[in-house]
């Protein structure tokens, strides 16, 4: 996907503001100001997709992106998956990076976005899909109540895999969703990494093993002496606006464990004081989804 693709996938949305050499992809309702432009000194034709993140404090932050950095999260995901073109149907918000990736996946490998509602898959009204062929994204409250209708569990059922993200998955989810042989992908990522890093396939899943997976092809994700998960990956951000970002390894602030078979196990947060961007964010999106039923 070359720059003018991107920008105009990102304009579409309705949610991209242009100012200056860059596109910002925001809540219109959110509380991030938009900056005058990106840095005139900095790479060009880089970082020039800045999304909007609450980040770890709740202060809103640019994190930057182009089109090597999504064209790249692309290719792992379908390396990883399996698929020739991403047929996605998405109940996320496009400013967020889950939902934006949405439509970036599809767009890239010639697939097919199908944008709806969340209200509307609650109460029942759900697209009639082929079995085996497209892919979804939940957080996990929204799991959670799908998990209550039987007619929701049979149509997750359909799915090539319902990816779940964003907060850990509770245990009892967990095992709710294997019971009813729903093919879960837990993933792990962020905006800094366009969107998953690591996922577990549905398989794997349902065999009944426990992670978020192993790192997709384009990632590298290695764990510390001290516990902190780290990547290195051609998707990871260029910086927060204003500032670039140095060297290859981006340290999160996970805490994790990297079993024998190379699953990402997430432990926790180095600082307890301190939530994760991409839960936090995820939270909030879910909660306002959840309160306009």
């Amino acid at each position: 996907m070359e720059r003018a693709e991107l920008a105009a996938l990102a304009e579409a949305t309705g949610c991209a503001v242009a100012a200056g050499d860059g596109v910002f992809l925001r809540d219109p309702e959110g509380r991030a100001a938009l900056p005058r432009g990106l840095d005139p000194d900095g790479p060009v034709g880089r970082g020039w997709l800045a999304i909007a993140t609450g980040g770890s404090s709740g202060d809103p932050r640019w994190v930057r992106h182009d089109e090597s950095t999504l064209n790249a999260a692309v290719v792992g995901f379908v390396k990883h998956f399996g698929l020739e073109r991403v047929r996605a149907l998405d109940v996320l918000p496009p400013y967020h990076v889950s939902g934006f990736m949405a439509r970036v996946r599809c767009a890239a490998t010639g697939g097919e976005h199908r944008p709806v509602a969340w209200k509307d898959l609650e109460s029942g009204l759900r697209p009639d899909l082929p079995v085996g062929d497209w892919v979804v994204s939940l957080v996990p409250t929204q799991l959670q109540r799908l998990l209550k209708d039987a007619a929701a569990i049979d149509w997750l059922r359909r799915f090539r895999a319902v990816l779940v993200g964003g907060a850990a998955l509770w245990p009892e989810i967990e095992e709710a969703a294997r019971s009813a042989r729903l093919p879960l992908s837990p993933s792990y990522g962020m905006t800094e990494t366009a969107a998953m890093v690591t996922a577990l396939l549905p398989e794997e899943f349902l065999a009944g093993i426990r992670s978020s997976g192993r790192p997709l092809p384009h990632a590298e994700v290695e764990v510390t002496a001290a516990g902190v998960v780290t990547i290195k990956s051609e998707s990871l951000f260029r910086g927060y606006w204003p500032t670039w970002r140095a060297g290859e390894a981006f340290e999160t602030e996970d805490l994790g464990r990297l079993d024998p078979e190379g699953h990402l196990q997430v432990l926790g947060r180095r600082s307890e004081e301190h939530t994760s961007e991409l839960q936090s964010r995820l939270h909030l999106v879910c909660r306002l989804l959840l309160e306009k039923k």
